[in-house]
């Protein structure tokens, strides 16, 4: 474990925050970091291809329905070391996204980041 996130699940109206997570630090960089990677390394590696989904639970739940090759950009929008990480692994991947999802799709993202480096 190199850091914490999580979802407020009671506001008390005092803390407007929706995620509380690590600060970053000497080992964690949240633009380095792939959720669910740790445990996704091996599917990745024996399917060749990963999935991108928005979130934590979104990747918990995918695990929890048996597909394993799923990771999560860590509450940020992706970067160029993210997408490092997936094609040192495959360059098979696609981004799935909820239909109530945010305004710009994470396959438009990887897009953007891929030909940008940003």
């Amino acid at each position: 474990m190199i850091g914490f996130g999580g979802r407020v699940l009671k506001k008390d109206g005092k803390d407007p925050r929706k995620y509380v997570n690590s600060r970053e630090n000497t080992i964690y960089h949240k633009s380095d970091t792939l959720y669910g990677i740790y445990f996704a390394k091996n599917a990745i590696h024996k399917q060749q291809n990963v999935y991108l989904v928005e979130g934590y639970t979104d990747v918990i739940s995918m695990h929890e329905s048996g597909v394993e090759n799923v990771v999560a950009s860590s509450g940020t929008s992706l970067t160029q070391g993210q997408i490092r990480m997936i094609t040192k692994r495959t360059q098979h991947h696609g981004a799935l996204r909820r239909r109530y999802g945010r305004h710009q799709s994470l396959h438009a993202r990887y897009r953007h980041a891929a030909r940008t480096g940003t």
